[in-house]
């Protein structure tokens, strides 16, 4: 067994570093010679006894089933040969699973971490991601969401409707940071529009609030049209639209990673939510039939909702899919989608100034840092940018910020663990090395970054990351 049982667990290191206080905590391990081979038998057990609050499951060639997260607990991926991950998945030729990944009923004050976890789902009918139902914070951080989607050709009778690849429902916060999320193309059917399979949304909100933290969404893209060619005259089957790639309709009030307060239900900073693209038009000349291309989908559809966004340097955060192209003068292309459209009550506010970004790995790039090794804190801004982090001591920190006269966000000084000059090109990184025998178990803080840029006067929060030192031997 990994889990060192009724140990204290601490590490000096992360103290002298950050300044935090000691954490305490029991570890189990899923997959080659862990505790578990299975990542819903190491939740169970850990949900079972208290002392237990962080699982680590182990990279290997074949994929993890399913698994569902009823409490407070750590789940991180380790990666122990290069070229491998942790992945979630039902097999294409297996019943398709209601869920991949579900995490539910989180009490108030409790918090679920997931970090570095692929789940990729083969069925229409399967998300892959659901979190509902929470009163306390869910943190997903570096998990790469995919819906593959079934393969043609599509027989089933009057298929389901398609699912989104993440759904979030009456939860109360929601931090995404550094995820890609990547939703289902839509596929015809043998009988064209009847045994079909529509293009799914990317991320769909209801009643909830989230923050969407450095991380990519992409709606669906719709089928291209098609003729049937087994009757005759042949019949046209329109292309389909593109799915938006965020929708959210309710919520709002309090986020965990941004101030108490702001009453936004959406949060994006430094992401980009792109609608997924329209299939393209198909014309016969000899008939001079056309099956017409698909709107593009939009970026993110707002409703009875409040939402801010922060774009990156780089890039805009919205951005609408494209329509399906034309086939002829008579077989035009469709429109593109919107990159945001708002409805009901809901409000969009895009916020000044440029999203900035804090990550923190391994030297290796693996999701936790043993003993012994490097952990490496990247900080990336603009050119002139001066940083500080802080540590979120509880789920929901708004305590720790104030707001000077023009609104923008500062935290109280004695919260501020550091500071950092990103100098000329905006990025640097800070090294510590993990001392050996300073973590027992396994250790878990949340970290936060404050940038300051003179020229601009002006403050903004970075993306948050976790720190999770693990012992040695573990």
């Amino acid at each position: 067994m990994s889990k060192l049982s009724n140990t204290t667990c601490f590490t000096a290191t992360l103290f002298a570093l950050l300044g935090a206080s000691p954490a305490f905590a029991d570890v189990l391990t899923v997959g080659p010679q862990g505790d578990h081979p299975e990542i819903q038998a190491a939740v169970d057990e850990a949900l079972q006894n208290p002392a237990i609050d962080t699982v680590i499951v182990r990279s290997r060639v074949a994929s993890y089933d399913p698994f569902s997260v009823t409490g407070p607990l750590v789940i991180v991926a380790d990666i122990v040969n290069p070229g491998e991950a942790v992945v979630v998945n039902v097999p294409a030729n297996d019943p398709p699973a209601g869920d991949l990944i579900r995490i539910s009923n989180i009490g108030q004050g409790e918090q679920v971490i997931l970090r570095g976890i692929q789940a990729f789902r083969s069925h229409h009918e399967t998300v892959v991601l659901r979190m509902s139902s929470n009163a306390g914070n869910v943190w997903i951080e570096d998990c790469s969401l995919t819906s593959v989607g079934a393969q043609p050709p599509i027989t089933d009778v009057f298929p389901t409707p398609s699912q989104p690849t993440v759904v979030i429902n009456g939860c109360t916060s929601v931090d995404m940071i550094d995820c890609t999320v990547t939703a289902m193309a839509g596929l015809h059917g043998l009988l064209g529009s009847y045994w079909s399979i529509d293009a799914t949304v990317g991320i769909d909100v209801q009643n909830s609030s989230l923050a969407l933290w450095d991380s990519t969404v992409t709606g669906g893209r719709g089928d291209d049209a098609f003729f049937d060619h087994s009757q005759l005259p042949a019949i046209p089957y329109d292309a389909q639209p593109g799915a938006s790639a965020i929708v959210h309709n309710g919520g709002g009030g309090v986020i965990g990673s941004i101030p108490a307060g702001t009453g936004y239900g959406s949060f994006l900073s430094g992401s980009t939510a792109t609608g997924g693209d329209g299939g393209n038009s198909v014309f016969i000349p000899g008939f001079a039939i056309c099956a017409a291309a698909g709107a593009g989908g939009n970026g993110m559809s707002l409703s009875n909702v409040d939402a801010a966004v922060l774009n990156s340097v780089t890039a805009q955060s919205l951005s609408a899919g494209t329509g399906g192209l034309a086939s002829s003068t008579l077989c035009p292309a469709a429109p593109d989608g919107q990159p945001l459209t708002v409805s009901g009550s809901a409000t969009h506010t895009q916020l000044q100034g440029f999203a900035r970004s804090l990550s923190i790995r391994s030297a290796d790039g693996n999701f936790i840092t043993r003993e012994g090794e490097d952990v490496v804190s990247s900080f990336t801004g603009i050119g002139g940018d001066l940083a500080w982090w802080f540590l979120q001591s509880t789920a929901v920190p708004g305590a720790l910020f104030v707001q000077d006269g023009n609104g923008n966000l500062s935290v109280a000084p004695a919260a501020l663990q550091g500071s950092v000059d990103l100098g000329g090109n905006g990025q640097t990184t800070l090294t510590a090395t993990i001392g050996v025998d300073s973590v027992m178990c396994a250790t878990t803080a949340l970290v936060q970054g404050l940038f300051y840029n003179a020229g601009a006067q002006q403050w903004q929060l970075s993306s948050p990351s976790s720190l999770i030192l693990v012992d040695i031997g573990i």
